[in-house]
């Protein structure tokens, strides 16, 4: 499960990563979208997991 999430944010986070880029951000920039997107994502999901089962 927890494999699940961190692949969700990743992926999340790679797509951000692209559109920032695309978009004309810089290299750093666009990193920083992609931490953030992921960690995020990561949270949501995991946040959702947890009250869906309790």
């Amino acid at each position: 499960m927890v494999v699940a999430i961190m692949g969700l944010g990743t992926v999340a986070g790679l797509l951000t990563f692209a559109a920032a880029l695309i978009l004309g951000q810089s290299l750093l920039s666009a990193f920083a979208l992609y931490v953030v997107a992921g960690v995020l994502t990561s949270l949501l999901v995991a946040a959702g997991i947890y009250f869906r089962s309790s």
